[in-house]
């Protein structure tokens, strides 16, 4: 059904319309309009596509916050803006030392699709995750690109994301150990265990003036053969002066991390 009625020009002489037609919920395409007037011998008539629609999705930046080696975490992005809502997702990975995006492995890669949430504008959004479990070192540095097709669209669109970084925090399992060498020098010892990547910073100082002291610390591939260890080693100064203050800064953490050691061995 629509609605028609014609209306005088501002010119006075000629007449205007404006017809409404309401797509019914399924909106099948295509959609054909075709007017009729004496003045024309062949009625005129449009072909109206599903491209023709003036409400296209948008893809927000993709996320990849909190990404866990050998825990389940996610990249989502956020799709709004379509009508009608249904839509396709496809997710495609690139690693490290290679040109080419693949799909990617259902077996480990999972794709979901939230539910639809219709807007104030009556236009719909949801959320696309691709959930899986990373590894070292297949997913170290692998690129994402999160791809769109909607009826509204007559190409796909898409979002790339990376290289990714999968960090892993410094554990420090054991406390700061002291040790006295045969010429009498008080060593301390910090081990972290199971960090990633690799980098670490580690640094040691001492009295209240906090003043730099040597340290000799080579981070070596831990039992599990994808994270790191460190023990960083620390010979403090005659005569033995306190506090001993030894931090560590790596990626994994906003905050360089730091213990400060006293003489009674309270810390």
């Amino acid at each position: 059904m629509d609605y028609s009625q014609p209306a005088q020009s501002a010119d006075g002489e000629t007449f205007d319309l404006t017809s409404v037609f309401t797509l019914p919920p399924s909106l099948c395409f295509p959609v054909y309009v075709t007017w009729e007037h004496q003045s024309v011998k062949e009625p005129p008539s449009i072909i109206l596509n599903p491209s023709d629609l003036p409400w296209h999705p948008h893809i927000e930046e993709l996320n990849s916050s909190d990404l866990k080696l050998n825990t389940e975490s996610k990249i989502q992005v956020k799709i709004s803006g379509n009508l009608p809502e249904a839509l396709t997702v496809e997710w495609y990975k690139k690693e490290m030392g290679t040109d080419r995006f693949l799909a990617v492995d259902n077996n480990k890669y999972k794709s979901e699709i939230s539910e639809h949430q219709r807007q104030s504008d009556n236009t719909y959004s949801c959320t696309a995750s691709l959930l899986f479990t990373p590894t070292l070192p297949e997913d170290q540095g692998s690129e994402f690109i999160c791809r769109v097709q909607h009826p509204s669209l007559e190409q796909d669109i898409q979002r790339r994301i990376g290289p990714i970084q999968i960090m892993v925090a410094p554990q420090m399992i054991e406390p700061v150990r002291f040790s006295l060498s045969d010429s009498g020098e008080v060593k301390c010892s910090l081990t972290l265990k199971r960090f990633y990547p690799p980098d670490i910073k580690i640094r040691w100082s001492a009295g209240e003036s906090q003043t730099k002291l040597m340290d000799y610390y080579r981070p070596a591939q831990s039992e599990d053969g994808e994270t790191f260890d460190v023990t960083s080693v620390c010979t403090l100064p005659r005569p033995l002066c306190f506090p001993v203050y030894v931090t560590w800064e790596h990626e994994s953490v906003k905050e360089p991390l730091s213990i400060i050691l006293n003489p009674s061995g309270n810390n």
